[in-house]
Parts: structure tokens; C-alpha cells; sequence
């Protein structure tokens, strides 16, 4: 196929600036719930806990995590695309794979657990499905040409309607949805010494938040 290099790097553009609003607005929730739970006063013993967790998700070193992954998933799809690797070629997905351990490093769910608990293989068996199907949807989005303004303009010409634009979100909401219950169904898996109940209270709720967040924006941007 013919490819327009200056289309795919535009593309790639508009695609990293949504992800990078997209993870702002987890990280800005994960922030607020973690500091309502401050400031309705916790006990000395779950205090130090919860503060390690706030580390964890709140500051610089999660923040960077997640912007890692950004670009793990915007690398490989547009090195994929420029090496005409389609998805139903045999090995689009084994190329993709290659760099699957790097986003596993800096996955949000991961940095936490235990690596060794009996539960771990499963969440990464889920994070690699999570990064596959990531990696598809951004390899659609990089192909797309035309002349066309911003996120929305280019979601109309790769989906076409809203409603699967939604079902696209939707399905990478449920993968990211099992990875919070492969740790809610055994919060052993933490690596944290206390407040597990209380971690997993606003994993959940950020994850909530989010998912409902980006389903409203994606209304909005179909609204006309």
C-alpha cells in the first residue's frame, strides 16, 4: 500500500494528544479520591499505607508509567503501519508482542502487585490483551486520510458513527475492568502492608469515574 508519511505522523499527533488528556483525567481522579480519603480522617494505622498508595498513583513516577505506555502504543502501531503489518496478517501480532514486556513495566495495575502471587499471570495474560487490542485500534486511527480537523473528525471517518466508537471504548473498558477483578477477587496480590479493602474502594471508584468520563466525551463529540 502507499503510504503518506506526513498522514500518519498528523494522525499520530492528534491521537497522543486525546490519550495524554485521556490518562490526565484517570490521574486527576485517582488524586481526588485519594484525598477524600485524607480528609475524612484515617486511623494511624491505615494512614502510611494509603500514603505509599498516593505515591503510587498520584505523583511523578505513575504519571510517567502511563505516559510510557502512551507511547509504547503509538510506536508500535505506527511501526507496524509503516512496515504494511495489517491486523489479520499472521504476524501482526507477534511483532506487536515485542514490545509488550516494556508496557507491562509501566502498566497502573501491575506496579503494585506481586509479582509472585498466584493471581499475577493472570493479570498479565489480561494487560497483554488490553496493549493488543490498544495497538489495533491505534493502527486504525493512524490510516485514516482525508481532510479532516481533530480527534472527532477522525474517529467519524475510522468508525463512522458513534455507537461503535462507544463499543470501541467500551470493549477496552471491560479489559481494564477484569484486570480490577482479577485483584478484587484476591487482594493478597497488593503490595501494600495495609488498607487493601480501602485501595481497592478507589481503584474501583477511578475506574468508574473514568469509564463513565470518557462515554460522556464521546457523546459530546457526536453530538452533531
Amino acid at each position: 500500500m502507499s503510504i503518506d508519511l506526513m498522514q500518519v505522523e498528523r494522525n499520530y499527533r492528534i491521537v497522543e494528544e486525546r490519550l495524554l488528556v485521556q490518562a490526565e483525567t484517570s490521574l486527576n481522579f485517582a488524586e481526588e479520591l485519594i484525598d477524600e480519603e485524607f480528609k475524612g480522617g484515617l486511623s494511624s494505622i491505615l494512614r502510611p499505607a494509603v500514603k505509599m498508595f498516593y505515591t503510587l498513583f498520584a505523583k511523578k513516577n505513575l504519571k510517567e508509567a502511563v505516559v510510557k505506555q502512551i507511547y509504547i502504543i503509538l510506536d508500535t502501531a505506527k511501526e507496524l503501519f509503516l512496515t504494511d503489518k495489517r491486523p489479520d496478517d499472521p504476524d501482526f501480532q507477534e511483532l506487536a508482542l515485542k514490545n509488550v514486556r516494556e508496557y507491562i513495566k509501566n502498566d497502573p495495575n501491575v506496579l503494585y502487585c506481586k509479582k509472585k502471587h498466584p493471581n499475577f499471570h493472570r493479570l498479565i495474560e489480561n494487560v497483554e490483551k488490553e496493549f493488543l487490542f490498544r495497538v489495533k485500534n491505534t493502527w486504525v486511527l493512524l490510516g485514516i486520510n482525508g481532510d479532516f480537523n481533530g480527534y472527532t473528525e477522525l474517529c467519524r471517518k475510522a468508525y463512522k458513527t458513534r455507537d461503535v466508537v462507544r463499543e470501541t471504548m467500551i470493549h477496552q473498558m471491560d479489559i481494564s475492568d477484569r484486570e480490577i477483578r482479577i485483584i478484587e477477587s484476591d487482594q493478597s496480590i497488593l503490595e501494600v502492608p495495609a488498607a487493601k479493602s480501602l485501595i481497592m474502594h478507589i481503584l474501583r471508584n477511578m475506574y468508574e469515574q473514568s469509564r463513565a468520563q470518557f462515554l460522556r466525551d464521546i457523546d459530546i463529540d457526536f453530538q452533531n
